[in-house]
């Protein structure tokens, strides 16, 4: 709660003054009077428009539509657990609130595909038991169809679940704004 101080205009300066000088004046080589008054009066003023600033300190919540979605683009590979894994349950988190749609491209094409172990990382679940319940919840999982190619895979390589990315698929998971995540 702001404190507020009513002095005549008179007092409110020396009040002032009196406790910002002895504040600035041993900084100062040479006294200067004029100077240091007319900085304290500028300070002061500063001090009292901050101290008459009342906030609100309640905070409002602004939950997304349900028509908003969120692409999770998983880019890294096995070799940054961290960053799929995070990706992969902030998925899982957020598909309760908002059309999710996961892509793996780049190193995150061995994510999906079925020859590739799973990995842990503290405090996760593995790789495959992520994705597995982000297909039983229904969430679009793609991976980016000229990576494959690069990497001398196809579509049967993908995990169950996977599908090939389609131009259609990037726009169409969602009728309201995008998010891009990238991990």
């Amino acid at each position: 709660m702001a404190r507020h101080i009513h002095l005549e205009s008179a007092s409110r300066d020396r009040y002032l003054v009196g406790i910002i000088t002895p504040i600035i004046q041993p900084h100062m080589r040479i006294h200067m009077p004029y100077r240091v008054t007319m900085l304290c009066l500028i300070l002061s003023l500063g001090l009292l428009a901050a101290g008459c600033i009342s906030v609100d300190e309640s905070t409002e919540v602004v939950l997304p539509d349900k028509e908003d979605g969120l692409l999770i683009h998983i880019k890294s590979g096995p070799e940054n657990p961290h960053a799929v894994l995070m990706g992969l349950s902030l998925a899982r988190a957020m598909a309760e609130d908002v059309n999710v749609l996961v892509f793996f491209s780049v190193k995150g094409i061995h994510v999906a595909l079925k020859e590739t172990p799973a990995f842990e990382y503290h405090g996760f679940k593995n790789s495959h038991e992520w994705i597995a319940d982000l297909v039983e919840r229904r969430v679009a999982l793609r991976a980016c169809p000229m990576c494959l190619t690069a990497e001398g895979k196809n579509a049967g390589d993908l995990r169950d679940g996977i599908t090939q990315m389609r131009r259609e698929d990037l726009f169409g998971f969602t009728d309201g704004r995008i998010v891009t995540l990238d991990f």
